[in-house]
């Protein structure tokens, strides 16, 4: 019997488990959405490279470093609980002076 409770226990601990983790994108699917954005919304980008990656609790942060036609900006990824992913920049000849007040 106690075996029973414990099989029964541990099969309901699985599968709550596993349809947690089914909703959330992996860390790599985020930082390609997050390449893609970033060369889908400035134009002439010659280069991408990850300055930092953070994923705690949910939280998904990346920060990049961007060279388009010359220039070089600093942009961040976010996506919370495997919501779409949110593009801002930071600093950066491709950033209007409204966002980064606004960062």
């Amino acid at each position: 019997m106690k075996n029973l409770i414990t099989s029964a226990v541990f099969a309901s601990t699985l599968v709550f488990a596993v349809s947690t983790l089914a909703d959330q994108k992996s860390d790599n699917a985020l930082l390609t959405e997050c390449k893609t954005s970033i060369s889908e919304s400035i134009e002439g980008v010659t280069n991408v490279k990850v300055s930092t990656i953070r994923s705690r609790r949910g939280i998904f942060t990346a920060k990049f470093r961007v060279t388009a036609n010359g220039d070089r900006s600093v942009m961040t990824c976010t996506s919370e609980d495997g919501a779409p992913i949110a593009l801002s920049c930071v600093s950066g000849s491709a950033c209007e002076a409204a966002q980064v007040v606004a960062n």
